[in-house]
């Protein structure tokens, strides 16, 4: 049976709020397939961080990333990601027991405007707003998110002076994520501290469900404010 995970991103802002002129006509049309590392055009504004950009492993077919002027919450646009079986791109191919098994559509705010400050400094809110079909999936032995904050950089400075800090195959990088399990929509952060009666620091993951399950069901729109 083929898997469907589809959600859509309505709104979203970071610092600034205003319009600009219009997006591309092209990234409207069907059949139009967003590549690698490329930057997107968006109507509000981000601040200090920069343009989104679609991911270096983003899955190359026309569904798995649109622009969407139908289901939107406020402006005149919001962005639709979908993945089906299979679906994958470069090295996200070789991951999972079934090859081609954990693929991924995703963009984030890798360049920010600034070069003195790597995304944000002081105090700032964010604000997601998300539509789940139905019919939207969870993965066992897959991360379904829908949003993170990740470290980029300083995880590896980490890492490499606390190794038991590391994650097998992986750094401490997540600071903050949004992830749909079989119990619900689920808060959770990576962890890097020493425990009661420890003496080096451990890895752990801290989660916590924020919508279960039959609440998330009852919802067509979540709206995150932190």
């Amino acid at each position: 049976m083929k898997i469907i995970l589809t959600f859509i991103f309505l709104f979203l802002v970071f610092v600034n709020y205003g319009y600009s002129s219009d997006i591309p006509k092209k990234y409207l049309e069907k059949n139009y397939v967003f590549k690698h590392e490329k930057k997107l055009k968006w109507l509000e504004k981000t601040g200090n961080w920069g343009k989104p950009e679609t991911h270096g492993l983003i899955s190359q077919n026309p569904w798995n990333l649109r622009y969407e002027n139908k289901i939107v919450r406020d402006g005149k646009y919001s962005l639709r990601f979908e993945m089906r079986d299979g679906d994958c791109s470069k090295e996200d191919c070789l991951r999972g027991k079934k090859i081609g098994s954990m693929g991924r559509s995703e963009v984030g705010f890798f360049k920010p405007l600034n070069k003195k400050y790597k995304g944000d400094h002081g105090e700032v809110w964010y604000a997601w707003s998300m539509y789940l079909p139905k019919d939207t999936n969870h993965i066992d032995e897959a991360w379904t998110l829908t949003g993170q904050f990740k470290e980029l950089g300083g995880s590896k400075y980490r890492n490499k002076k606390y190794p038991s800090c590391t994650d097998p195959g992986e750094e401490v990088g997540l600071r903050l994520g949004f992830r749909i399990k079989e119990e619900g929509l689920t808060l959770f952060r990576e962890t890097c501290y020493i425990r009661e009666n420890g003496k080096v620091p451990e890895y752990s993951v801290e989660e916590q469900i924020i919508i279960p399950a039959i609440e998330l069901n009852k919802k067509k729109i979540i709206g995150l404010i932190f």
